[in-house]
């Protein structure tokens, strides 16, 4: 049985194919997705860590599947997370970090040079907060 987390990472990952398709701004449309992810997933009844991590894992595979810069992608995820409990007043490192563990784990998953883009782009310094390849408490 499918989890709302599942769902989360399966719209994630359809919403960045469809935006390749159609010749959308990919970062934006992730950092959107990131950003609304943290801010939703109080009200449904989700963990927010665990929704942001699998959203910006979604935006991975989409992003790896369509053949558009997973790196790009990845750092766009970080960015919306970070923007999201920023504007919650939550740590924006904490959940930064979940989305870079998120997108890792599905540049994992995938293989070939996508983890070490991935790597690079998302972890260090993103929107100016210092962000870890793992958040300090998993989802």
């Amino acid at each position: 049985m499918r989890s709302a987390i599942d769902d989360v990472e399966a719209s994630v990952e359809r919403l960045v194919m469809t935006t390749s398709e159609t010749g959308g701004d990919i970062g934006v449309v992730v950092m959107q997705a990131t950003e609304g992810a943290v801010r939703n997933a109080r009200s449904a009844g989700v963990n927010a860590l665990a929704a942001v991590g699998a959203a910006a894992g979604g935006a991975v595979k989409g992003a790896v599947c369509s053949g558009v810069d997973v790196g790009r992608v990845a750092k766009s995820a970080v960015e919306g997370a970070i923007w999201g409990a920023k504007d919650l007043g939550v740590d924006p490192a904490e959940v930064g970090s979940a989305a870079a563990y998120g997108a890792l784990l599905a540049a994992g998953s995938v293989g070939g040079a996508a983890l070490e883009e991935v790597r690079r782009a998302a972890t260090g310094m993103v929107g100016g907060v210092r962000i870890d390849s793992a958040p300090r408490r998993l989802p």
